[in-house]
């Protein structure tokens, strides 16, 4: 029988080193892996997370007059500082143009009623992010004051991650975690908390972190955005303007 054997022996790697030698070894996954998540909703929300330009929308980053004094923003080029934080606060807005644009393209009645009390920056002057869903830690409707200082020594800063909002704001609690699509976040804003006309979506600006399936990625820097009101910008608000300008030069700048 030992003829029979280099037989069965000799078919089975002839078989395998030809155009079947491939597929033979190919490993196919009972499931396809997420983009993001395991969990259902948020896969589906941070998905939406990665489609807010082609509704007009923008996450910002706000830079109040309040951070002249020592803010590293005003130290060296934005892209290059946002990159050495760990988490920023950010809030969901509209752009002028481009949200006149979708207007223009898609008369969706849903969508025009987003913006009848479009939510407002933190400050009058921030920077244009473009964000990828997996850096996305939270999203909230208002200001749940997330400790964005908190130091990494003694696990401080991972216990607030992952610690409970109600430490900050008792009325409030729930998780620092917590992802909604982008729509909710824009029809909740103001409503939760009555006087406060925008929302905070936290951010890890780090990357190779791994808050959700995927590690974060760089989050870019897209350009400066302000807005001045009726009274316009303050002489300091003002200066915030010209410095970011002046650090940044490649940023484009525009009214909101």
């Amino acid at each position: 029988m030992g003829w029979l054997n280099k037989i069965r022996v000799s078919s089975r790697f002839e078989a395998l080193s030809g155009k079947d030698s491939k597929a033979a070894f190919t490993f196919k996954p009972a499931t396809a892996y997420p983009a993001y998540s395991f969990d259902k909703k948020v896969e589906k929300n941070l998905q939406k997370w990665g489609r807010i330009s082609e509704m007009g929308l923008c996450l910002v980053h706000a830079v109040g007059e309040h951070a002249l004094d020592d803010s590293e923003l005003f130290q060296g080029r934005a892209q290059h500082v946002l990159s050495g934080w760990d988490v920023i606060s950010t809030s969901l807005i509209s752009r002028r143009r481009p949200w006149a644009q979708v207007q223009i393209r898609n008369r969706d009645p849903k969508i025009a009623r987003l913006l009848r009390k479009p939510p407002t920056m933190y400050a009058n002057v921030a920077l244009i992010l473009q964000v990828p869903p997996e850096n996305i830690l939270g999203t909230f409707p208002t200001d749940v004051f997330f400790p964005t200082h908190e130091p990494a020594k003694d696990y401080r800063f991972a216990s607030a991650v992952l610690g409970d909002r109600s430490t900050a704001r008792p009325v409030l609690g729930g998780a620092y975690t917590q992802i909604e699509s982008p729509r909710r976040i824009m029809e909740r804003t103001g409503k939760e908390m009555p006087g406060t006309k925008y929302n905070e979506i936290l951010v890890v600006t780090r990357p190779h972190v791994r808050l959700h399936f995927s590690e974060t990625k760089n989050v870019e820097v897209k350009g400066i955005i302000y807005t001045q009101g009726s009274c316009g910008l303050s002489p300091s608000e003002a200066e915030v303007l010209q410095r970011l300008r002046e650090l940044n030069p490649d940023l484009p700048v525009e009214e909101g």
